[in-house]
């Protein structure tokens, strides 16, 4: 039996152990002794642990911008692209969309050089959460921008080359767009090349053939004559020799 008792003892110190260590676990416990042999037990319990709070994700805001792109007829606007991700890339890495710390999410819609299509994209953007169109680049037909308008939907930053970005009071454009560029030609042809006759070669699109009065009424308010010919190509078969040989 004697053999039995430092095994039976073993036991009780081991069980004693749990016992300490899971009270460990949850209070503090400090016993003193005063100057008299006193003892005194002072038990502290063990906070709750911290409650954590999960943030959900802000909303982004959504901009759509609509590029009339179709590269079997060589137009793409590969710029306008970059300069839309650049935007929204800084946009994001400083506070998010007016500081608000909402992300800015740009949405594209290529409109094939399609007036259908154009009207589509014109229609997605007003079905969307887009609180507004940026950067969009159509000069083709101008089947999108009045859907735009007519749903108020704030058109920012346009090529500017179609009528409407110039007639509605819902587009806010940025750039003298072709007309502009037009009116700089003429300058250089007129004054710095001193040309007498000036052609204008012309893709037969309304917008582009409507730049023929801005030509001329450039070259008119420099002095010099309007132009003798206008030459129209077709978009498909462009082709500037022949148009030149003309």
């Amino acid at each position: 039996m004697r053999r039995n008792r430092p095994a039976a003892l073993v036991a009780m110190l081991f069980a004693f152990a749990l016992v300490a260590s899971a009270c460990a676990d949850t209070d503090d416990t400090t016993t003193t002794v005063d100057a008299g042999g006193a003892e005194t037990t002072t038990t502290t319990a063990e906070a709750p642990p911290e409650e954590t709070t999960t943030t959900a994700a802000p909303e982004p805001v959504v901009l759509y911008s609509i590029l009339d792109e179709n590269e079997a007829l060589g137009q793409f606007f590969p710029e306008s692209r970059k300069a839309l991700e650049a935007a929204a890339l800084f946009i994001n890495d400083n506070g998010g969309f007016g500081g608000t710390g909402r992300p800015v999410q740009i949405e594209i819609c290529v409109g094939e050089v399609d007036p259908n299509v154009n009207a589509e994209c014109g229609r997605e953007v007003v079905d969307s959460a887009a609180i507004a169109a940026v950067g969009s680049a159509i000069c083709t037909n101008d089947t999108a921008y009045p859907i735009l308008n007519e749903a108020m939907v704030p058109n920012i930053g346009p090529l500017t080359c179609l009528p409407s970005t110039f007639q509605s009071e819902n587009t806010f454009s940025v750039n003298a767009g072709i007309q502009g560029a037009v009116a700089i030609e003429a300058a250089i042809a007129c004054k710095a090349l001193g040309a007498e006759t000036v052609y204008l070669n012309l893709v037969n699109a309304d917008s582009i053939l409507a730049t023929q009065p801005v030509y001329d009424g450039t070259l008119q308010a420099l002095g010099c004559a309007p132009s003798a010919k206008t030459i129209e190509m077709d978009r498909a078969g462009a082709d500037g020799a022949s148009a030149v040989a003309q």
